[in-house]
């Protein structure tokens, strides 16, 4: 069912934060008066209360994250209908794909099952890191010259980041729409002279930076960085990694937060030469609508 008034205290108290909670409150009940943000957020209730809940939020052009939280420590059997009930939503919304992850911890059976039961299938893992931007080293001299990009010219140069990437565009992606949905976030940074930097070695396009920071907390991340694969291997990885976190700073970032897949060793590799400690292993489940 959605989320409604009656159920505001069980939804807090489910999914916890540090927000002050008459705040939170003030805040949700705004919230509800919004059609298309009750039409995200949905609860599982029983006779104690709200046992399960999730949301729906965009992540790319037509795809949206799916997030769970439930009362008892793990999923459970009785919370599939609230995953499927999420799953269902979703397709109404119009999504040709969704996506969940979910801490490995917290995987279990009955949630496999879950996925499972709604036409869902696991795929790579994502690990994450977090850090300080304080706390992170500072750009050096590198054989990379940088330069900011409009969306149409990081477009093109995102196209051949992809190209054997676990990282990159999904097939189907089109870059230019994917790179204005990045920019069209709300609360963070949007400006492409400030979002998009395109690296270049001996005259040649060959890395691309998105970063974008949260205005109001300082929370950053690189929403993309990629070499094409004729610069790959030749140790640029945490150059473009540090130019990255230079962009953050420079935007008012105060912590980095990243990740990639579990299979990309590169970039993990990048993550622990710059000092980025890990956070999370995260299991990834998806769903696609056919033809999709």
């Amino acid at each position: 069912m959605k989320l409604d008034e009656l159920h505001l205290t069980g939804w807090m108290a489910v999914a916890p934060s540090e927000e002050d909670p008459e705040i939170r409150v003030a805040r949700l009940r705004a919230k509800l008066a919004d059609p298309a943000w009750v039409a995200r957020h949905r609860i599982l209730v029983d006779a104690d209360g709200v046992r399960a809940l999730g949301w729906l939020f965009d992540t790319e052009p037509h795809r949206l994250g799916l997030a769970l939280r439930t009362r008892d420590p793990s999923f459970t059997a009785h919370d599939a209908a609230l995953l499927s009930e999420l799953v269902h939503t979703g397709w109404e919304l119009g999504a040709s794909g969704l996506g969940l992850r979910m801490p490995a911890t917290r995987v279990n059976a009955a949630l496999v099952d879950g996925v499972r039961a709604t036409r869902g299938r696991e795929v790579d893992g994502r690990v994450e890191f977090k850090a300080p931007l304080a706390a992170l080293p500072e750009e050096a001299p590198s054989p990379l010259g940088w330069r900011p990009a409009s969306i149409p010219e990081a477009a093109r140069l995102l196209e051949r980041c992809s190209h054997a990437s676990p990282d990159g565009l999904e097939p189907g992606d089109d870059a230019d729409e994917v790179l204005a949905g990045y920019l069209s976030a709300e609360e963070m940074t949007t400006d492409p002279a400030d979002c998009l930097h395109v690296g270049s070695l001996d005259g040649e396009d060959v890395a691309l930076v998105c970063a974008q920071v949260e205005v109001a907390s300082g929370w950053s991340t690189l929403t993309f960085m990629g070499l094409v694969p004729e610069a790959r291997g030749q140790g640029l990885g945490g150059a473009v990694q540090r130019h990255g976190m230079a962009m953050l700073r420079s935007q008012g970032g105060t912590h980095y937060h990243g990740g990639t897949s579990m299979r990309n060793q590169a970039m993990r590799a990048c993550f622990a030469a710059n000092g980025v400690p890990e956070l999370v292993r995260y299991r990834v489940f998806e769903w696609r609508q056919t033809g999709a």
